[in-house]
């Protein structure tokens, strides 16, 4: 999969849910274990996302740590993607993590060099 850029800052859309309050623990450890059994890596974590294999795939965090929007990079190759989407929702679900297939998104660079992510398919 080469898809997606690597991150340093982002934004969401207004239309998704907002970020889990601080004080809930996210099992960062346990995600990033499951995804190496898959032979997948987590290369960036920023507050409640979570990009996967150089930014191919976003974890996002909700209020229940133990359940996650899965969106893939709209620069994948559809076929590559959904087979490796499925397989990570099979593993999440074998692992006692709920993982909702939420759409697609996009990275940009914004002026100020920082990055901004639009989700497509919030609310699916």
């Amino acid at each position: 999969m080469n898809c997606g850029t690597s991150t340093s800052s982002c934004g969401s859309c207004s239309g998704c849910e907002s970020a889990p309050a601080a004080a809930v623990e996210k099992p960062l450890g346990k995600i990033t274990a499951i995804l190496a059994d898959l032979g997948l890596e987590v290369t960036y974590a920023y507050d409640d996302l979570v990009f996967v294999q150089h930014s191919a795939f976003l974890l996002q965090f909700l209020e229940d740590p133990t359940t996650l929007k899965l969106y893939t990079n709209t620069e994948c190759n559809p076929q590559e993607a959904n087979d490796t989407a499925s397989s990570i929702v099979l593993e999440f679900d074998r692992s006692g993590f709920t993982l909702d297939p939420s759409g697609k998104y996009t990275l940009s660079q914004n002026e100020d060099e920082t990055l901004r992510i639009e989700f497509c398919g919030c609310g699916n």
